[in-house]
């Protein structure tokens, strides 16, 4: 609808390469130099308001799985807990800070992005949740990490070969490629049954 709207008001989207502006400048570029105050305002609240909300929560979740399982925290002294809690917290901060400068840059939008990384990470824990919900496999656990760290290997080999050999990017049914990679393998490394 904006870029209905941008064409209907004969906006030029157009950067000074040809290519029009990405998904995510769209809508600021509008709301910024087109809508008027009330449209800027509503918007600088607005997107405040949505990232704080999801940025806070995804680092209090990080820091608490952290503290909890990487540093044991509940063994520690309550003065200690907060200075401890605040330090990962601000490394968090400073994480997920770097992580959204370094794509700030990339081409496309972000959204597309985190969508493709997602596709890496969480192929295999897909893999290991179908796995497990729709069969009674037992695993041998130690092949479990390994098989978790190649599949989106795999999985990235697998779509430049797609990309140079039929001009076809898997996009986001990466997702899909790396979770039946891991059911795969995962089946292989399934346990044998002992008993008689």
């Amino acid at each position: 609808m904006l870029y209905l709207y941008a064409e209907k008001n004969g906006i030029d989207l157009a950067m000074e390469d040809g290519k029009f502006i990405h998904t995510d400048t769209l809508f600021p570029t509008l709301s910024l130099n087109h809508f008027g105050l009330l449209a800027s305002i509503s918007f600088i609240l607005g997107i405040t308001a949505a990232a704080f909300s999801s940025v806070d929560s995804s680092l209090t979740a990080l820091t608490t799985a952290f503290t909890h399982d990487f540093l044991s925290i509940e063994k520690k002294s309550s003065s200690d807990k907060k200075k401890l809690k605040n330090r990962v917290l601000l490394a968090f901060n400073i994480i997920v800070f770097l992580i959204i400068m370094a794509f700030s840059n990339s081409t496309g939008d972000v959204i597309s992005i985190i969508f493709k990384v997602a596709g890496y990470t969480y192929g295999p824990l897909l893999g290991l949740f179908l796995l497990g919900i729709f069969t009674k496999l037992e695993i041998k656990d130690k092949f479990v990490p390994y098989i978790c760290i190649f599949a989106p290997i795999a999985t990235y080999f697998l779509n430049n070969l797609f990309i140079s050999s039929f001009n076809f990017d898997l996009g986001f049914m990466n997702i899909f490629v790396n979770a039946m990679i891991t059911i795969l393998l995962l089946i292989f490394a399934k346990k044998t049954n002992e008993k008689k």
